[in-house]
């Protein structure tokens, strides 16, 4: 008998994919699933679709959420969830037919507690490969923090007990990057596997460019929380906590529009950037960056909006 496994899918207003990415969970090998569509019920057209979807397949779960609700749609899908093994699927993404059988035959092979997968754009050449690496222990914590594999909660399956007195914040965006480290430090074995089975549809980011500055911060916040972890339980990988900060400051740098806050992100650039020089993880184009900003905040700025001007899409 086939284990329940639970995929946990938030719907945010994507109507317009939502039937793609049911489809490719009902078209999955592994048959046991449940699958959990988390929807705000003043969005009508996503409503009627998930309601139409699951009279027609039993294996799936509608909630409805109220609009005045902050309840993270997360936390509302693992509440609900019954299985011992959990996915997550972002409204309007697809995976492939053996995205979920593929993760689970991995995870009890290697005797593992989570395994992560990668994603592809979607319209770009996905990619098969039958390799993978293995972590354990605080050798997880490590590999995480050195860019090995990241924090979104997609494409990945985990034990459902690792959320156990883990819940994700109320806010909607970067609540991945807050809880994921905490999440990866519970597991005792990971797998990081090279193939790609997530296909990640890059025109729903339409609905994040209202995004404000206010909340992008928060993800630099975070930053300082994890390096506040790091530091009472790894101590020898402080450093690596500290270039980790420099880059995803740079990150936020290019998007984050507010003067007073790219002044802060500056700071920090300016104040882990030599962790990030020393870092054998970082890659030589990542240090070319880190090189800009010591010719100055507004020389930094300006390279950086001329790379993104000039910057192609990702087909």
């Amino acid at each position: 008998m086939e284990e329940l496994i639970s995929v946990i899918v938030p719907v945010l207003d994507v109507e317009s994919y939502l039937t793609s990415t049911i489809d490719s969970l009902e078209k999955q090998t592994y048959s046991n699933i449940e699958i959990i569509l988390i929807c705000r019920e003043s969005n009508k057209n996503c409503m009627k679709l998930c309601n139409y979807y699951a009279e027609k397949d039993k294996r799936l779960k509608v909630v409805p959420v109220k609009m005045t609700s902050t309840k993270n749609f997360k936390n509302l899908g693992l509440s609900k969830a019954k299985g011992k093994y959990i996915t997550f699927l972002d409204g309007g993404d697809t995976v492939s037919k053996s995205y979920v059988e593929y993760m689970y035959n991995l995870l009890k092979d290697e005797k593992a507690d989570i395994v992560c997968t990668r994603r592809y754009i979607k319209g770009s050449k996905q990619k098969k490969s039958i390799d993978y690496d293995t972590y354990t222990n605080k050798n997880i914590m490590y590999k995480y923090l050195t860019g090995h594999f990241r924090s979104h909660f997609y494409a990945k399956l985990y034990k459902k007990e690792l959320f156990d007195e883990i819940e994700y914040p109320e806010v909607s965006y970067y609540d991945d990057f807050m809880v994921g480290y905490k999440i990866f430090d519970k597991a005792k074995k990971l797998v990081n596997s090279h193939n790609e089975l997530y296909s990640y549809n890059e025109e729903k980011r339409d609905r994040f460019f209202g995004i404000q500055d206010y909340d992008q911060m928060k993800k630099i916040g975070a930053c300082f929380d994890m390096l506040t972890y790091v530091e009472e339980k790894y101590p020898d990988y402080i450093d690596d906590c500290k270039a980790k900060i420099c880059l995803e400051a740079l990150d936020l740098f290019k998007y984050v529009r507010d003067k007073e806050y790219r002044k802060q992100l500056f700071s920090y650039i300016s104040l882990y950037r030599r962790y990030a020089f020393r870092s054998e993880n970082i890659t030589f184009k990542e240090k070319l960056i880190c090189v800009r900003s010591i010719l100055g905040y507004n020389f930094l700025k300006l390279s950086l909006g001329m790379e993104k001007f000039i910057k192609k899409p990702i087909k």
